[in-house]
């Protein structure tokens, strides 16, 4: 079974030729190794990254109310936001910050 997938013409092949018809191949594999390998390492400090904004948006949020800060809440707040409280009341942006 050994050999069943070789090239028919392989022993007409002079080793340079058999070298050059490898290299492409070679290339490809190396290519997509390193692309497998950024690929993950990019996903990797892009979750951290998105994990640290996060964490950044709520502390600034927490000490924007804590302040009563409506300017830093306006900044934080998009136009559309909608405020739910516990009754089930809804509040649009101008209000919730109002409120504050």
């Amino acid at each position: 079974m050994r050999g069943q997938f070789r090239n028919p013409y392989h022993r007409e092949m002079s080793a340079a030729q058999k070298i050059r018809a490898a290299k492409p191949l070679a290339f490809l594999m190396v290519r997509f190794i390193a692309a497998a390998t950024s690929a993950r390492t990019l996903a990797q400090s892009s979750s951290k990254d998105d994990a640290d904004h996060i964490v950044a948006l709520e502390q600034a949020w927490n000490r924007a109310i804590e302040a009563k800060g409506s300017k830093a809440l306006d900044q934080l707040l998009a136009p559309t936001f909608l405020a739910v409280d516990t009754d089930g009341s809804r509040t649009g942006n101008g209000e919730f910050l109002a409120s504050i």
